[in-house]
């Protein structure tokens, strides 16, 4: 009959302390802007995973060869990227964390054993007592919930951290991948430049040998030619870092050949009005809303602290001599002379006040970025206009003219050079605006979380 309690009991108490399964809401839905591209995402581990298991990384993939697509690029910097796969863990740790929120105390069993090994009818264990209890932890205040929503709210945190990461690596790609556009263009300009630098080193020097020129002009050509060698190293060099910064973000060594693609500006660009609107699609300020919500549950989860918690208990007594048995109950409750909470309400509503001041500032932030960039973006697409409609064709005009007019003395050494010079400067500028166009877009895609798209009916906006 006692056992048969004794078991009732544990029952009882071991139901009462059951985990109850909450449910875990799913991450928030991938950004527009790279929502088309899988990602890696983290195996799902247990109290039991190895975590040598867990924590490998053999980083088996196929690396891009020979020539590459930027959306070959993202794809692989999305699964590979280091940065982006510790975010995704983190997650996964939040996960954890939200478990362990939810969890409610374990009982506890005790026994205690009374009134043996003294003297007279207290001999030996002649008269002794056994009380056999089993005891809860009751969290008053409500402080399971608390706990479990505000490791939910860190949980939603980490998401929209995941996020705004994984944003920044797709922005990253799209930069880097037009580095390399850049810098091809760039080593084609300079090889054609030193082509044509060739070409004028001979012609002058034949005028040179014909006594139609100077020595001296033969000597100045040469000199350009030794220049524009240089900017052709340079050149290559630049080409090999930028495919090695665009490599390094899916944590490999470039093994392709050629970024295929080309810079260029669309006819009309979108106006900054049209844009602030998408600003609240910014995963950082969803995050930042989701601070003050964790800030706001911590304030709460700190209050319930402030109650004391009571441990209720229950089980039986045996008394030895004469072989009998009785219930017993107990009932712990903490004695509250000072608040022992005190500090942590009184930083619970400081985290609070920081929470939303950083919301402000993050918002005013944003803003101006999204200016600064759109500034920038402007400024990039009225000069790559320009270089392509006026002053590039003038130049080239230019140019032409110069080599058809100096074989035939009509002008001088220094001239056909000059017209050179100023054909190929402008040729690098619009190759740099239309770079610096994209590499803004992409930046303002970013803050926005969403494609930059250019209706029909706009009208090309006036620079000036």
């Amino acid at each position: 009959m006692h056992i048969k309690i004794v078991v009732i009991v544990f029952v009882l108490f071991i139901l009462s302390g059951c985990h109850e399964q909450l449910a875990d809401p799913l991450a928030p839905e991938p950004p527009a802007l790279s929502s088309d591209f899988t990602v890696f995402t983290p195996p799902a581990v247990t109290e039991n995973t190895d975590p040598s298991i867990a924590t490998a990384d053999p980083n088996e993939f196929t690396n891009l060869k020979g020539v590459i697509t930027l959306q070959q690029a993202l794809a692989l910097a999305l699964m590979q990227n280091p940065g982006l796969k510790s975010y995704s863990w983190q997650v996964r740790s939040a996960q954890a964390d939200k478990l362990q929120a939810s969890l409610k105390p374990n009982p506890e069993f005790s026994v205690y054993i009374e009134d043996f090994g003294g003297s007279g009818d207290l001999r030996g264990f002649e008269g002794y007592e056994s009380s056999y209890l089993f005891s809860q932890l009751i969290e008053v205040g409500g402080k399971r919930k608390k706990r479990y929503a505000v490791a939910s709210l860190e949980k939603k945190i980490a998401e929209w951290d995941y996020r705004a990461k994984r944003l920044e690596v797709f922005t990253d790609v799209i930069s880097a991948f037009n580095d390399v556009l850049s810098a091809q263009q760039r080593l084609e300009l300079d090889i054609e430049l030193l082509r044509l630098s060739e070409d004028i080193v001979r012609t002058v020097a034949e005028r040179v040998r014909a006594g139609k020129d100077p020595p001296l002009d033969e000597k100045k050509a040469r000199i350009v030619l030794a220049e524009i060698s240089i900017l052709y190293r340079q050149a290559k060099n630049n080409l090999d870092f930028a495919r090695t910064r665009l490599a390094s973000l899916w944590s490999s060594v470039p093994m392709f050949t050629k970024a295929s693609g080309n810079l260029t500006v669309p006819k009309r660009i979108v106006s900054l009005n049209d844009l602030l609107p998408f600003l609240s699609s910014n995963p950082q300020l969803s995050a930042s809303a989701a601070e003050i919500e964790r800030a706001q549950a911590d304030l709460q989860l700190e209050k319930a602290r402030s109650k004391q918690d009571v441990t209720i208990g229950g089980g039986i007594k045996r008394i030895g001599q004469n072989d009998t048995a009785a219930f017993v109950l107990s009932l712990t409750v903490p004695i509250g002379i000072t608040d022992r909470n005190q500090g942590n309400r009184r930083r619970a509503v400081c985290q609070l006040a920081r929470a939303r001041q950083q919301q402000r500032q993050l918002n005013d932030r944003l803003r101006t970025e999204l200016a600064d960039q759109y500034n920038q973006m402007a400024n990039a697409y009225s000069a790559a206009i320009e270089y392509d409609e006026s002053i590039i064709p003038a130049a080239r005009a230019v140019f032409e003219a110069s080599k058809k007019s100096y074989p035939a003395g009509s002008i001088d050494y220094l001239d056909m050079l000059n017209s050179q010079k100023i054909l190929f400067m402008s040729l690098s500028g619009l190759v740099k605006s239309q770079s610096d166009y994209n590499k803004s877009k992409a930046q303002i895609e970013r803050i926005i979380a969403r494609p930059i798209e250019i209706p029909d009916d706009a009208e090309k906006p006036s620079h000036k």
